[in-house]
This record gives C-alpha cells, sequence and structure tokens, in this order.
C-alpha cells in the first residue's frame, strides 16, 4: 500500500504537474485520462498483475479512479466488475475554473467521506482538485475542514492545486489527514 501511495504522490507532483503545463489538460476528464495512463505506467504490468491489481474509472458508485485487487479466477468466467475483491485507492476529482462555486468541491469532500463510511479503513482515499482560481498563500485552504479531518485520520489525502497569487505560477501540494 505505501508503494502505491507513493506512486500516487509521484503522479500528481510530477506527471499531472507536468502535462497541466504543457496544455494538455482540460477540463476532469482529461486529467482522469492523464492520471490513470501515468498511475498504470508507473505502477508497471508486472506489477499490477503479480499483484491482481487493475485500475477502474467510474466503478459501481462512481469515484473517478479506483484501483482494486481482484480475484483472477472470477475474472475468467464473470462479468469484471464482479470479479473485485477490495478496493485499495480511491481518487475523486474535480477541475474547475475560478468561477465555479464552492459548493462543487464540497460535495466531493461528502463524496469521499461516503467512501470512507462504506468501505472502512483499507482503502486509501484521495481528493485531486485542480482549481484555477489565484490564491494568496496565506489565504490558501483545505477543502476538507479541521474537523472532518480529524475524523478521518490517514485515511485521505488531498492532492491540490491552484494558482499562487504572488508569483503567478501554480502550486502543486499534496496534504495527508
Amino acid at each position: 500500500m505505501d508503494y502505491l501511495h507513493q506512486t500516487i504522490l509521484q503522479v500528481w507532483r510530477e506527471d499531472i504537474r507536468k502535462d497541466y503545463e504543457q496544455k494538455y489538460l482540460l477540463k476532469e476528464d482529461t486529467l482522469k485520462n492523464a492520471f490513470y495512463f501515468h498511475l498504470r505506467r508507473h505502477l508497471g504490468e508486472e506489477y499490477l498483475h503479480q499483484n491482481n491489481l487493475r485500475i477502474y474509472t467510474e466503478y459501481y458508485i462512481k469515484p473517478d479512479l479506483l484501483v482494486v485487487q481482484i480475484d483472477p479466477e472470477k475474472a475468467d468466467y464473470s462479468y469484471l466488475g464482479d470479479s473485485v475483491i477490495k478496493v485499495l485507492a480511491s481518487i475523486e476529482m474535480k477541475y474547475k475554473s475560478a468561477y465555479a462555486n464552492d459548493k462543487v468541491f464540497t460535495d466531493d469532500v461528502l463524496k469521499v467521506i461516503r467512501y470512507i463510511n462504506d468501505w472502512g479503513q483499507e482503502t486509501k482515499h484521495y481528493l485531486a482538485v485542480v482549481q484555477e482560481k489565484y490564491y494568496e498563500s496565506h489565504k490558501v485552504k483545505n477543502w476538507i475542514t479541521d474537523i472532518q479531518a480529524g475524523k478521518l485520520k490517514n485515511q485521505v489525502t488531498e492532492l491540490l492545486a491552484y494558482w499562487d497569487y504572488d508569483t503567478d505560477e501554480t502550486v502543486w501540494r499534496t496534504v495527508e489527514h
């Protein structure tokens, strides 16, 4: 799980950042596609197959991206979605302009909390937010409140990107709760 977690952080800090800077990302679906591509590339086919891991988008209850463990024998004879035996990581993504209402972000926080309640502590959850909005460095906020974070100990990581008012650069942060 630690390897998976570190790989997800690396994808956010390096690959997604680079894709954004090179203008490959436009809205949420390209973010989701890029994350899938880079995560799969970094984990590698051998690692995924040896551990019976797969990466899926829009699985049953609609998180944007999941890393799951499957039962390979069951996958041979039944619907692939029914062969999932464990959800290791759930990534909920949001990509919005400066004009987006805060509610779209707080709604995703509530979704992530629901996933945590549904799947328990064996799944690591991520909230990945690209918000094309300027923030002064001392006024940056996390989308997960301190009260929520206190209840979610070691279960969720925020992956945040926003524009810094002072430097006019995009800031890429991770906050582990």
